[in-house]
């Protein structure tokens, strides 16, 4: 039987990099730009971030609660995550929006 553990770690490990990657150069395009847009992306990609970080424990502190917890907790969790989403989508067409062309 393979274990199958080892597929959802590489992808946890991937998933945080990637997380804290977003992070790292929102807040560095922040301080190089300061505008509501980089505000927006940073905000977004810090909650975002704060989500990832927390769904392993909310998960196991809904597991305690029962089956259907753990699937509520997880469809708010995914809503949002949504939302933080979209904040950051929002202040990164805002940027995009008021790039000029050259």
């Amino acid at each position: 039987m393979e274990s199958y553990e080892i597929y959802f770690t590489i992808g946890g490990v991937f998933g945080f990099l990637a997380q804290a990657a977003i992070f790292v150069f929102s807040i560095a395009y922040y301080v190089k730009l300061k505008s509501i847009g980089t505000l927006l992306m940073t905000i977004g990609s810090l909650l975002g971030t704060m989500i990832f970080l927390s769904r392993p424990l909310l998960s196991v502190l809904a597991g305690t609660m029962g089956s259907m917890e753990i699937v509520k907790t997880q469809g708010l969790l995914s809503i949002a995550s949504s939302i933080f989403i979209i904040v950051f989508a929002i202040g990164f067409a805002m940027n995009v929006l008021a790039t000029p062309k050259k």
